[in-house]
């Protein structure tokens, strides 16, 4: 009887690969998340950073009546940002059309740009955001 006891102490080595590959797979499904909603916050500072570029394309509009005109640097619309500010690596603004590259990090690339264009519906400013950032899930 005593040997029976000494014998069943612990857990056994199938038990062992059962937690272990439950652990495994909620780490496949929690990395990817985690990674998305780094991405998705990443962007959420970009799309803030181009609101005072937003609202100076719309009051350009409104003085000229068009958007053709409405570059960065002209028409009290902010300058083009050509050197690094995290997390903008460039911001451009031409026709009102504003283009952001995002400064490569938390496993941004470079290419994964942001574009907002502006498209006139009765006289006000809608912005369309696309870009391969949208492509991707990471910008609304």
């Amino acid at each position: 009887m005593m040997q029976a006891k000494e014998l069943m102490r612990g857990f056994s080595i199938i038990e062992l690969f059962l937690t272990l590959i439950v652990i495994i797979v909620l780490a496949a499904m929690a990395v990817p998340a985690y990674f998305n909603f780094k991405h998705r916050a990443y962007y959420s500072d970009i799309v803030k950073a181009t609101a005072p570029f937003q609202e100076a394309v719309a009051t350009c509009y409104q003085n000229l009546k068009t958007l053709t005109g409405c570059n960065g640097g002209t028409n009290h619309i902010p300058a083009n940002i050509e050197k690094a500010k995290a997390p903008i690596l460039s911001l451009t603004v031409h026709d009102g059309v504003i283009s952001v590259v995002p400064v490569a990090s938390h496993q941004t690339l470079v290419t994964d740009n942001f574009i907002f264009t502006p498209k006139i519906v009765n006289k006000a400013i809608v912005w369309d955001a696309s870009g391969d950032a949208v492509k991707k899930g990471y910008a609304p």
